[in-house]
């Protein structure tokens, strides 16, 4: 866009009007001249958005903001959008009103991939923090090019405020499960509270209340890239803190390393025998069907040449009798048809349990 000879008193009004605040100039000549806002953010150092905020012009942002809500997503050098500049300084009014104009600048990252949220927890902004959560709940789950989220920024910057905050949106929103992400380190927010020895922020994670005991586990002894759980970084440490910290890990079932590795090894085999004793069992199943099936087959085509004439039934029972083969031919079929039946059922049960 090129510059013509009136503009130039035309950028010098509307510099003017935006540090003062002048809202009623601002509006005079954005009505005589549209235009003049994308000439000006063209030529001047610093976009019009930009020197408005840096003027503490708040009315100037909002009819700027209103008109030309794009200009709320240009950047200066460092990739920080205003939004960013009013995290790190807490202006939550500023911050109020940027968010109500574009609420997905919450998830915009500056050159070091930080996000507005990312910025105010850095600097220690709670009541900022609680606001952009309001306004993007999806910004809390979002990492640097570190793998880095808000609650790693948190940690490792000492912000035990902002942490707290950070918590409490995050268990409103039933988004806790991000406690368990990983930075490129492989290092979660637990593994770093250990190793920065923040105890307060331990007893802030361990537990954390609306998480079920499987996810908590999961919290506490998760291993990193270098494989150490928690319990793992608290006992190389000879610390005070570090011995603060220790029984709040144990109370919450902490475990090492390589009590964890010998746990996964013995469910490991324990999966493996299940599943060999219950191959067994149905193939047992499968034998003991065929075997029923066959022997009523040959139970239903019994001859029928074993007539009551054939056994005096007036003779008392003796033992004798059975071994010399004197009862029945079918006496001794079901005999033999009564123990298979039995040891079958007693296999199919000893490789059930």
């Amino acid at each position: 866009m090129s510059i013509s000879d009136d503009s130039l008193p035309i950028l010098s009004s509307l510099s003017d009007a935006i540090k003062r605040d002048d809202i009623g100039s601002l509006e005079s000549i954005l009505s005589t001249k549209p235009e003049i806002l994308e000439l000006a953010a063209q030529i001047w150092p610093e976009d019009p958005f930009i020197l408005a905020y840096n003027s503490k012009s708040l009315h100037v942002i909002k009819e700027i903001g209103t008109r030309k809500p794009e200009f709320a997503r240009m950047k200066n050098q460092d990739g920080n959008t205003i939004l960013h500049l009013a995290c790190a300084t807490g202006d939550k009014e500023k911050v109020s009103v940027l968010v109500r104009i574009d609420s997905e600048l919450c998830c915009v990252q500056n050159n070091l991939s930080m996000t507005p949220l990312h910025t105010a927890v850095k600097h220690g902004q709670g009541d900022v923090v609680r606001e952009l959560v309001s306004a993007c709940p999806e910004s809390l789950g979002i990492q640097t090019s570190q793998l880095e989220t808000a609650f790693h920024v948190a940690v490792k910057n000492n912000k035990c405020h902002a942490f707290k905050v950070l918590l409490e949106e995050a268990e409103k929103l039933e988004k806790e499960d991000i406690l368990k992400k990983e930075d490129d380190q492989g290092d979660t927010v637990l593994h770093v509270a250990v190793s920065n020895e923040l105890v307060l922020i331990v007893k802030m994670l361990l537990p954390y209340r609306r998480s079920s005991r499987t996810g908590r586990l999961q919290l506490v002894n998760s291993t990193n890239k270098k494989g150490y759980t928690a319990l793992d970084l608290c006992n190389m440490n000879p610390s005070v803190s570090a011995a603060r910290i220790r029984p709040i890990l144990i109370d919450a079932d902490a475990i090492e390393s390589y009590s964890l590795r010998k746990s996964e090894s013995s469910t490991g085999k324990s999966n493996s025998g299940s599943k060999w004793l219950k191959e067994k069992r149905d193939v047992l199943l499968v034998i003991l069907a065929i075997f029923i099936g066959v022997v009523f087959t040959v139970s239903s085509a019994l001859p029928t040449y074993f007539p009551k004439g054939n056994v005096n039934v007036s003779e008392p029972f003796q033992f004798e009798a059975v071994a010399t083969g004197r009862l029945p031919l079918v006496f001794y079929f079901l005999v033999c048809l009564t123990v298979t039946l039995t040891i079958s059922a007693w296999l199919s049960y000893c490789a059930a349990v």
